[in-house]
């Protein structure tokens, strides 16, 4: 072999990486400086508690009429953007740099889980894939460029695994504390975390490694109460939606349904996890990869290849996804990294060789449906890998100007993106139903957000002023509080008066005035 050919193996890594990067790189840089934020509902909620931290008030929901203490999401996530916040407090002009946060945790996680596929297959061309295989899915660019959590849990559930290797192989005691300070964090940024602290508990287990596992877990335990002492005060929040309680009883098949219908559930996202992988890489070609992996996981599970802790981490992640009453693709996204190894684990021999060009293609489906999604994103205003319309964003901006100038700095609003609303125009705002709206595929359920009157009462309730339509149709809900406002303002005409309606259909604006309202103001 000439030195040329030595080089060129050693750097063969270097080489792809850098050309994925190159690749890769204008998909990033337009996600980045898209104006949108707040178009996940949850992104608005963690800055809205990152305001109230940055601002000195606390852990707080401030965007309903009775704040409430956050118990829904972990602080950590919050906190690094609150940090954010106090440096660049001028919104919305400083939604890059909350952006470049999840952006920083993805280069992390990316960088971490190269160290870590390469430590335990000693194949850097194989974390090299790994890894720009999993950069180039437009669900990893946006969930890179939404101030969303994602990558941040991922980076750091990806650091406690690799210490844990470390101080497997070892017996290192920096790197076992390391492990455990890592997987408390991921647990403060999901709580979905708990998994990788009980998998690495489970896993010193399997190898009757009694003392680590007291230290684990006295270090990881100790670090996470504090989360779990803060729900503890604030339990029976009045917000059914926001708070902890509905949240983690509502959403999950353990706590409720019926036997029939959990099990139903449990199917459709076992069918859901190899669908996956279409929806991962925006593939017209079928679904036929997602069951093509589905075997080789589960043959790498029976295998030796794959670490102890990495099967229990995947198994008990998994089995919460399957319980959880949404769409599993959201929570699959940190483990994609994981799930290629796994993949490449259950491959039998020759396969391999196979295996590593069938990658590098998915890479390049990835790379053309990232920039496919850029190109609309300069015509709508955001970065997401669902239809969206020309200049979307720009009329949900003309809404809340129109807020800002047309009603009382004291009047609530409903819309299905109450706290968004609140960002943009400081008006106190409700969800207005707060049934799961992913019921409607699981369930075949009708009317999933309730009853037009059960609407009009919760409007009622909380003395609700204007309702903002926002048509976005990859947003879930928004067909289901379309059809409650339309049937509940056919019922009673004289309580919706239209006040705005944008050249694009579907941006309305109501006023919302019931008898003892209309009295007042006569």
């Amino acid at each position: 072999m000439s030195s040329y050919q030595a080089n060129l193996k050693q750097n063969g890594a270097l080489i792809l990486l850098l050309l994925a990067a190159a690749l890769l790189a204008p998909s990033y840089w337009t996600a980045l400086h898209t104006p949108a934020t707040g178009v996940y509902h949850d992104d608005s909620i963690y800055l809205i508690t990152a305001r109230t931290l940055a601002e000195g008030r606390g852990y707080w929901i401030e965007s309903i009429p009775e704040p409430i203490a956050q118990t829904k999401y972990p602080i950590l996530f919050p906190a690094l953007l609150a940090i954010v916040w106090k440096l660049a407090p001028d919104f919305p002009s400083n939604v890059i740099y909350f952006k470049l946060l999840p952006f920083a945790a993805t280069l992390v996680w990316l960088y971490l889980s190269y160290r870590l596929i390469n430590r335990l297959s000693g194949s850097r061309i194989l974390a090299a894939t790994a890894i720009a295989l999993t950069a180039s899915s437009p669900q990893v660019v946006f969930f890179s460029t939404t101030v969303l959590s994602e990558t941040l849990f991922a980076a750091l559930a990806t650091a406690a695994i690799l210490f844990w290797t470390k101080t497997s192989d070892s017996g290192s005691k920096s790197a076992l504390i390391l492990s455990a300070i890592f997987a408390a964090a991921a647990y403060h940024t999901r709580t979905i975390g708990f998994c990788l602290i009980l998998s690495a508990l489970v896993a010193f287990a399997w190898q009757k490694k009694w003392k680590e596992a007291s230290i684990f877990a006295a270090v990881a335990g100790s670090l996470a109460l504090p989360w779990i002492f803060w729900q503890a005060l604030h339990v029976n929040a009045p917000d059914p939606y926001l708070s902890q309680e509905n949240y983690y009883s509502a959403y999950n098949i353990v706590m409720s349904f019926g036997w029939n219908e959990k099990l139903r559930i449990a199917m459709l996202n076992l069918l859901a996890l190899p669908l996956s992988v279409q929806s991962f890489f925006d593939l017209s070609w079928g679904a036929l990869p997602g069951f093509i992996c589905l075997p080789l996981i589960l043959r790498a599970f029976i295998g030796k290849e794959l670490p102890f802790i990495v099967k229990a981490f995947l198994i008990f992640s998994l089995s919460v996804i399957l319980m959880w009453v949404w769409p599993p693709l959201r929570f699959m996204v940190p483990l994609m990294p994981l799930l290629v190894w796994a993949v490449w684990c259950g491959v039998p021999g020759m396969g391999k060789k196979i295996l590593l060009p069938c990658c590098w293609l998915l890479f390049g489906q990835g790379v053309w449906a990232s920039h496919t999604f850029s190109e609309a994103a300069l015509e709508s205003g955001f970065w997401s890998p669902a239809p969206a319309g020309k200049h979307e964003w720009r009329e949900f901006t003309r809404q809340m100007d129109w807020l800002k100038v047309n009603t009382l700095p004291s009047a609530i609003v409903q819309s299905n993106l109450d706290p968004t609303i609140y960002l943009f125009s400081n008006r106190k705002a409700i969800r207005g139903s707060y049934q799961n709206v992913s019921l409607s595929w699981y369930l075949d359920k009708e009317q999933v957000l309730g009853t037009p009157d059960e609407f009009e009462k919760t409007l009622r309730q909380n003395q609700v002023r204007f309702i903002v339509e926002v048509p976005w149709s990859w947003f879930m809900q928004s067909r289901f509080v379309a059809d409650l406002v339309s049937k509940a303002s056919q019922g009673n005409p004289s309580e919706f008066k239209l006040r705005y309606k944008s050249e694009l259909e579907g941006f309305r604006i109501f006023e919302f005035q019931p008898p003892q309202q209309q009295e007042k103001t006569q």
